[in-house]
């Protein structure tokens, strides 16, 4: 694991058992264990949000970096929490949580289309396309593919084709 979760130590720090935070977090004490013993893949958001609420800390308190990280990973990570942030602040009325899984769910079918370009595929990208715009305009297609970009630039050139450059959803 690349990034290692402090998470005992600040729970302990703030005198919270795992037991309280399991129950503040309306999570399994065996999913609350899994996270500080670093035994996960991956943290939603909305969890991390909770716990340092709970735990009244940052993200960066809660999360660090082991030794021996690629760079890459570490920049994808910090975006990741920028673009989320962002998400929050601009788009208040729109539940983020829903809206970072329809976004994997995009990465996902960019990462097929890469390796299979097929009508089908191409159809859902321009169909999640319409989603975003219905949800939050345009302005939420370009977070959206700026964010992409950070991960992989042959997204940016796929979501330009196949969202029509963007400007034509603002017509």
């Amino acid at each position: 694991m690349s990034v290692k979760v402090k998470l005992k130590e600040l729970r302990n720090s703030k005198g919270i058992s795992q037991n309280e935070l399991a129950r503040q977090l309306k999570m399994s004490l065996a999913n609350v264990q899994r996270i500080e013993y670093n035994k996960v893949k991956s943290i939603p958001f909305n969890t991390l949000e909770s716990i340092c609420k709970i735990l009244k800390c940052e993200i960066g308190d809660l999360l660090v970096l082991n030794k021996g990280v690629k760079m890459s990973s570490l920049v994808y990570g910090i975006a990741q929490l920028e673009f989320y942030n962002t998400l929050k602040s601009n788009y208040k009325d729109i539940d983020v949580y829903e809206l970072c899984k329809e976004i994997y769910e995009l990465e996902n079918l960019l990462d097929e289309y890469i390796t299979d370009k097929n009508k089908e595929i191409e159809t859902k990208i321009h169909d999640a396309g319409s989603y975003f715009f219905d949800i939050g305009n345009n302005q939420l297609m370009l977070d959206i593919c700026q964010f992409l970009g950070i991960k992989n630039t042959r997204y940016l050139n796929i979501l330009n084709k196949l969202w029509d450059g963007i400007g034509t959803w603002i017509a």
